[in-house]
């Protein structure tokens, strides 16, 4: 099928494929209009390592990968739920909101977007922002709980210390230091001074360690900052009249324009001298327009000589005379595939313009 032959068809249904556009966009325009409006509030979050941890290429991967954990854990039930909890909001009310949540990881960077859309743009920024703060608790929490056993455990050794130091001094009290003293009291004042030494040596290391495990602890964490902050969002990020209208338009013409092709690929009928000649290989030696409705005659040729049509027979005339006069034929058979198609019209007018050249 040349490509003449398509803007062809394109001309022949300008008007359904120009309808089916109008219709697209008119749905697509209303649709839009009573539509929901969708507010989008997003926060930018930034995982890096503690404070202890020399920043280079192995610790930004392992913030990625600590990244994409937490991406998952926001969306966690458990977490949102606290959300929800903190803002006030009940499971009852929560289950009914409709609210959707998204997480995106900005590549090679260790940036979490967390997007949250709602109904509300006071209730979207209000929940982005407390997610971050639910977020943050939870790793300290999660973090901390690795070193918890190894301090209670140096916070029970420190108070036993403190008890026998305590134990210690209360004996060497009523001892005297004095050179007159008896020998076995001053013999017992140096063991209980020696073991008081001793045990406020481990006091001071076990306080030492107790103050390192928590420096530790507090700086080797993950920590999860606000990089950007979510804002207030004004403008609703769905539905988009312009770009949805713009689309429906785009559909509905491509829709009506495949019902047009269609329409004509199962058309298998013969309506032009184009179609003849390209289905059948022959062609055509005239063409006769139809009548007008007020035409009372059908004698054209006879009661109107100067009608288009009148001529068209006149044509037709001429054309087969030089038929005839190649293959020397002087008899013609008038058919046509149905009745009332316009056979005994044709030889009438046909006969009358053969006649008025003086011929039978």
């Amino acid at each position: 099928m040349e490509l003449r032959h398509y803007l062809s068809l394109v001309r022949k249904w300008l008007w359904l494929i120009v309808l089916g556009g109008v219709l697209g966009a008119g749905l697509a325009y209303v649709y839009s209009r009573l539509s929901t409006p969708i507010y989008q509030s997003t926060i930018t979050l930034m995982v890096s390592q503690g404070a202890g941890v020399v920043q280079d290429y192995s610790s930004l991967l392992a913030s990625q990968r600590a990244a994409t954990t937490y991406m998952e854990q926001i969306k966690s039930p458990a977490l949102l739920r606290q959300v929800y909890k903190e803002l006030g909001i009940s499971d009852e009310e929560a289950e009914k909101l409709p609210v959707t949540i998204s997480t995106q990881a900005v590549r090679d960077t260790s940036l979490i977007r967390v997007s949250v859309q709602d109904v509300d743009p006071a209730r979207a920024q209000a929940i982005a922002t407390q997610i971050a703060k639910v977020l943050n608790d939870q790793i300290n929490a999660a973090q901390m709980q690795r070193y918890r056993a190894i301090q209670e455990d140096l916070d029970q050794q420190i108070a036993e210390v403190r008890k026998k130091i305590d134990e210690v001094q209360k004996s060497l009290a009523p001892l005297s230091d004095s050179p007159t003293a008896p020998e076995f009291v001053r013999t017992e004042r140096a063991r209980l001074q020696m073991e008081l030494t001793t045990l406020q040596a481990q006091y001071s290391v076990l306080l030492q360690n107790a103050n390192t495990t928590r420096l530790t602890a507090s700086r080797y964490n993950d920590v999860v900052s606000v990089a950007t902050p979510a804002e207030l969002p004004l403008i609703p990020m769905s539905p988009r009249t312009l770009q949805n209208t713009l689309l429906g338009f785009a559909v509905g013409v491509m829709l009506a324009a495949g019902i047009a092709f269609l329409v004509e690929y199962l058309d298998d009928s013969l309506k032009s001298s184009d179609d003849v000649n390209r289905v059948l290989g022959l062609s055509t030696i005239g063409n006769v327009a139809r009548f007008p409705k007020e035409n009372k005659s059908p004698l054209v040729v006879l009661d109107e000589p100067r009608a288009p049509y009148a001529e068209a027979y006149r044509n037709l005339r001429t054309n087969l005379q030089f038929s005839l006069a190649v293959d020397s034929s002087n008899a013609l058979v008038v058919s046509s595939a149905e009745p009332g198609e316009g056979k005994t019209t044709t030889v009438a007018n046909l006969a009358i313009a053969v006649a008025q050249m003086g011929k039978r």
